[in-house]
Order: C-alpha cells, then sequence, then structure tokens
C-alpha cells in the first residue's frame, strides 16, 4: 500500500502561497470598491451643497472645507464653477495590503489612486 501523506504535504506547499495570494487580492480590490463608494458619497454631499448654495462668494473654500471634514485622507480636491456647471474631482491613494504585510521596499511603490470627476448642469426652471 502507498503512503500519500508527503504527497498531500508538498500539494499543501504549493497551492497555499496562490491561495494566499487570490486572499490578498479580494481584500484589496474590496478596498478601492469601498474607498470610491465613500468618495462618490462625499462628492453627490459636495455638489448637493453647491447647488444649494449657489449664491455663496466662498463655495469653492467653503466645499472643499466640508470634504477635508468628510475625509482628511483625500489628497486631489478640485472644486470649480464655470458656465453654470459644478465640477468636482477628488482623489485618495490607498497602500496595498500586500505592502502592509510584506516588509519589502519594491511593495511600497504600490498605490491604488482613483479620482472622481462629476459635473452638474445647472437649470433656471
Amino acid at each position: 500500500m502507498l503512503d500519500n501523506k508527503g504527497q498531500s504535504l508538498v500539494l499543501f506547499i504549493v497551492f497555499f502561497p496562490l491561495m494566499l495570494i487570490v486572499l490578498i487580492l479580494v481584500l484589496d480590490v474590496g478596498r478601492v470598491i469601498t474607498q470610491k463608494q465613500e468618495l462618490d458619497n462625499i462628492n453627490k454631499i459636495v455638489v448637493n451643497y453647491g447647488l444649494d448654495n449657489l449664491n455663496d462668494e466662498t463655495l469653492n473654500d467653503s466645499s472643499i472645507e466640508l470634504v477635508k471634514l468628510n475625509n482628511d485622507k483625500i489628497e486631489v480636491i478640485y472644486m470649480d464653477m464655470v458656465d453654470e456647471k459644478i465640477y468636482s474631482k477628488l482623489g485618495i491613494k490607498a497602500k496595498s495590503v500586500l505592502s502592509g504585510l510584506v516588509n519589502i521596499s519594491i511593495f511600497d511603490k504600490i498605490d491604488i489612486e482613483f479620482t472622481f470627476v462629476s459635473q452638474v448642469l445647472i437649470k433656471n426652471i
């Protein structure tokens, strides 16, 4: 009768790193989706604030302050109102889960960056 204990151990050692990489990928994609949704929500809040306060002279500054109150990690903030359109651009960087687990300098360069741009046409009814 053959002993398969060694074969099972080899298969475990081969597939465990692959399963770990898939798990880390799922975690990273989940974080990106969550942060994108958070940026989308903050952007909607700021655009609604801008629509409610169109005549405010400090609209740009107060909108940026509103963004910072919701999330102080947002690095790219651009607010503008041109030709009755409100432009809102928000961006954030997040480190990969892999860079936190493995202390190798090459993984510190893995950043996730995305920018959300919205454009709302203001119509007088």
